[in-house]
């Protein structure tokens, strides 16, 4: 689907900012003692309908994220592995959701606007909440995602990273940046070939896979049926066609996807987003710093923003929240207690398990990962509730 910019765009772009101007300095770039200043991305979650209008429900900063090397020395899904902005967003998404299923578990007088309960008549394998579907659920982004949408963007004015003669074609994911002519492939994150390794996929891969595995992470898609995007909004000045429909669009390097599949894994399907662009732009974005040129050149910021409607706003570095080094409300093992206390007897389950029993998502998300291509799995984060 071809993008348009439209006032909700704005709109919704304005409400986010707004947000993010209240959070608390710590949690936002800085000037560095020469005066060298650090840039950010930023991305949020804002559900609409047209009776109640905008509900921004998560936001998010960052592009950093963990090396294997790291993730081995403290697995026990305490550390954050990602956070790419548009990945800690849907995190914070999912965070939100589990916390309206608390309430309504906890307390059977509360009523969201957000979750509905099932009707306990339904079949035996319905989760117990499901979405209003008033709600669209979209996705704000201040930068094109990183991977395979923004190739043409990264590469332009380069000549080495097109070459592609020394390239090993080994069937290992690329790295995000170099070998610029190289499209429609799976790449990993850093971008940077000098960085440490790590096997987190790109932010354009991981939302391709989430136009079949819907937006909700493990522990969510215990307690809530699966909800897709509609759609993703962008800045309009980046907004290219081509390379969206070509990362994203089921004939681009989707194309292998065989429609025939389609309803064989139980509740998930197949659901391409739209896109909509908007006019404003980031004030930490790393062009807006960037702009003046007798300013130093900016530098990447090392924390991480995470704001959840109702909770307070989180700092982060190193995948843990700053001040006592502990984890954030949207790491895997606290989203994971908080689920399946309401669903399940999760005492000495692991992760994997619960990650395996939601056998439908794992086998649309196998159907998406072949589409993909080179999809290999990052280090196993497991753990014991």
């Amino acid at each position: 689907m071809a993008s348009s910019h439209s006032t909700l765009a704005d709109e919704m772009a304005q409400t986010v900012f707004k947000i993010y101007e209240k959070c608390p300095k710590k949690c936002k770039p800085s000037t560095r003692s020469d005066g060298t200043k650090e840039w950010t991305n930023l991305a949020a979650v804002a559900l609409y309908s047209e009776r109640c209008g905008i509900s921004c429900v998560s936001v998010a900063t960052g592009v950093k994220v963990l090396p294997e090397s790291r993730l081995k020395n403290m697995p026990q899904g305490k550390l954050l592995h990602d956070c790419h902005a548009e990945i800690l967003a849907l995190r914070g998404f999912n965070r939100f959701l589990i916390n309206e299923c608390i309430k309504m578990h906890d307390c059977p007088e509360y009523v969201s606007s957000i979750i509905m309960r099932n009707d306990s008549q339904r079949q035996q394998q319905q989760r117990p909440f499901r979405l209003a579907a008033t709600w669209k659920i979209y996705l704000i982004v201040s930068e094109i995602p990183c991977g395979d949408a923004s190739m043409e963007q990264l590469g332009a004015g380069t000549v080495e990273a097109w070459d592609t003669s020394s390239i090993k074609r080994d069937g290992k994911p690329l790295r995000g940046r170099g070998y610029f002519s190289e499209i429609g492939v799976i790449r990993t994150k850093p971008s940077r070939p000098d960085a440490p390794i790590s096997m987190s996929k790109s932010c354009s891969d991981k939302l391709a896979l989430k136009q079949f595995t819907s937006a909700l992470q493990t522990p969510t898609t215990l307690l809530i049926e699966p909800v897709y995007l509609d759609g993703v909004v962008l800045p309009m000045h980046k907004f290219t066609y081509a390379t969206m429909s070509r990362a994203f669009g089921k004939n681009g390097r989707l194309s292998t996807y065989r429609e025939e599949l389609l309803g064989s894994t139980g509740t998930y399907t197949f659901q391409p987003f739209c896109y909509m662009t908007y006019s404003l732009q980031f004030r930490d974005a790393k062009e807006s710093l960037d702009s003046d040129p007798r300013a130093k050149k900016s530098k990447p910021s090392n924390v991480s923003l995470l704001w959840v409607k109702g909770q307070d706003p989180e700092s982060i570095v190193n995948g843990l929240k700053i001040g006592g080094r502990i984890s954030s409300s949207a790491s895997r093992i606290n989203m994971t207690r908080d689920a399946v206390r309401i669903v399940v007897d999760g005492s000495n389950q692991k992760y994997s398990d619960l990650k395996a029993s939601v056998i439908d998502r794992q086998l649309i998300k196998k159907l998406g990962q072949n589409a993909l291509g080179a999809w290999q799995s990052n280090v196993c984060d497991d753990f014991k509730l």
